[in-house]
C-alpha cells in the first residue's frame, strides 16, 4: 500500500471532523431537547405547588371570616343581652 499523500490526508481529516461536527450538533439538539423537557416538568410542578398554595391561602382566608363572624355574633349576642339585663332591672 502506498503511502497516503499530504492531499488524501487532508480530505481524510476533512471528512472526519465533518462526521464529528455532525454527531455534536446532534448531541446538542438531544442536550437542549431534553433541558426543554426538564425545564417543562419542572415549571408543571411549580404551578401545581403554587395552585395548592393558593387553594390553601382562599381556605385559611375562608376559616378566618368564619371566625371573625362568630366573634362578631358573640359580641352582638353579649351585647343585647347586658341591655335585657340593664332593661329588666
Amino acid at each position: 500500500m502506498p503511502p497516503k499523500s499530504q492531499g488524501d490526508a487532508v480530505r481524510e481529516l476533512e471528512i472526519g471532523l465533518a462526521v464529528l461536527n455532525e454527531r455534536v450538533e446532534s448531541i446538542q439538539e438531544t442536550i437542549r431537547d431534553a433541558d426543554v423537557a426538564d425545564i417543562t416538568s419542572q415549571l408543571n410542578l411549580l404551578r401545581h405547588r403554587v395552585d395548592e398554595f393558593q387553594k390553601r391561602a382562599e381556605e385559611a382566608d375562608r376559616r378566618r371570616w368564619q371566625i371573625v363572624a362568630a366573634g362578631i355574633a358573640s359580641v352582638f349576642a353579649l351585647v343585647v343581652n347586658l341591655i335585657l339585663l340593664a332593661v329588666r332591672k
